[in-house]
């Protein structure tokens, strides 16, 4: 059996995000006969809720609680790589593969790999980029710094993962996407899960006393600064105004969760602005939708547009998500600077337009059906593996 020991940063809520999502999906159709995974957490341990679960049940679950949310000094990252030190020293590892775009923490984690011997280290970019906030010059200084430290990563790591190009591009650089040593790893999806269902859009509706006749304007994911959520409520409040039959849905759990409570409620919204929490069945959550807003400053892919997609939903995203997520030709990107009107009218135009149908077939095309991903992925490790050992 091949032991791989993935190592995600988290945040000190030990909130369930997207790495964690994809972390649960590919184990879920990884052979745990060939493949087993266990999980370091650099702050707290996003994955409890699964602790218990059977899918979990042979793999080891530790949060070593080394890093804060913001402004880590260079003595965090040395008692994060001490950390990762001590846990691979205790564990027969085959394969590191440290999931996170914040790059010090890469490089914490892949030196402790390389110094304690393990032969096969990869660094995975989840991100096209982290947002930045504060001091201007401080953030410039960092930006400096954070360009050559790229060049440690490269060094220390034998192969490069991203989920697109530009997830590449930012932790890699265009030198290191070029190389032998960098593949896209997709952030694949249980696209039958995701596929229309009218029943279930029925059930959810009526489970939230929603007629089949209001607007649903939907967002999923982190309650993050980096997800832009208050322009988002000052977009559906202007198409809103147009439109008293509709609601704004925004599913998930986070740091700005109080900001956002605070602000629906100095907006008097609260009756058509909902903030539902953590949910674990999305999929059925987005039959519910009749589109998905997609206001992000950055991400890496954003798996929740591929998602919303092959729930055969229109999607109205910003031009910092990555074309890449073009799969069905049902989205389409803004600026950011439009504004909350030119936004609102897409709203209106793409609802007025849009037909929803089944493009299953499209998405299973696209290669982001997660049963033939994780097959790729368990393949990638026997691969490797045999090419260190020889057998």
């Amino acid at each position: 059996m091949i032991r791989v020991l993935h190592i995600g940063v988290s945040s000190t809520s030990g909130v369930f995000g997207g790495v964690e999502k994809f972390l649960i999906d590919y184990y879920s159709h990884i052979n745990h006969a060939k493949v087993r995974f266990d999980f370091l957490f650099c702050r707290e341990n996003s994955l409890a809720k699964y602790n218990n679960q059977e899918l979990l049940k042979g793999s080891k679950i530790k949060a070593l609680h080394a890093l804060k949310d913001y402004d880590n000094s260079l003595s965090s990252y040395r008692r994060l790589y001490k950390a990762v030190s001590k846990e691979i020293q205790v564990e027969d590892y085959d394969i590191v593969h440290v999931d996170t775009a914040l790059i010090p923490a890469q490089i914490a984690c892949l030196l402790a790999a390389k110094k304690n011997g393990i032969p096969i280290r990869i660094a995975h970019s989840h991100s096209a980029g982290n947002l930045t906030t504060g001091n201007l010059f401080k953030q410039k200084i960092k930006n400096v710094v954070y360009k050559g430290s790229k060049l440690f990563i490269r060094k220390l790591a034998t192969d490069y993962f991203a989920c697109s190009k530009e997830a590449g591009i930012f932790l890699f650089g265009e030198k290191g996407v070029k190389s032998n040593r960098f593949r896209i790893i997709r952030n694949a999806i249980n696209l039958s899960s995701y596929r229309f269902n009218y029943e279930e859009r029925k059930t959810i509706r009526d489970i939230e006393k929603i007629s089949d006749s209001t607007v649903i304007c939907g967002n999923v994911g982190r309650l993050d600064p980096v997800k832009n959520l208050r322009f988002l409520i000052d977009v559906f409040l202007q198409y809103h105004n147009s439109n008293k039959d509709s609601q704004l849905w925004i599913i998930g759990d986070g740091t700005e969760k109080e900001r956002l409570e605070n602000y629906i409620k100095m907006k008097n919204c609260s009756s058509y602005v909902k903030l539902f929490g953590e949910r674990h069945n999305i999929n059925e959550i987005m039959q519910a939708f009749d589109i998905f807003l997609f206001t992000s400053l950055k991400e890496g892919l954003g798996i929740v547009a591929i998602e919303a997609q092959a729930a055969g939903l229109p999607v109205l995203a910003s031009d910092n998500i990555p074309q890449e997520t073009n799969i069905t030709k049902n989205i389409k990107y803004l600026n950011l600077d439009e504004g909350v009107e030119k936004w609102s009218a897409a709203i209106r135009q793409t609802i007025n337009d849009f037909q929803r149908t089944d493009v299953y077939d499209i998405i299973v095309e696209s290669g982001y059906d997660i049963g033939q991903s994780a097959k790729e992925l368990e393949n990638f490790y026997i691969k490797k593996v045999k090419e260190i050992t020889g057998c």
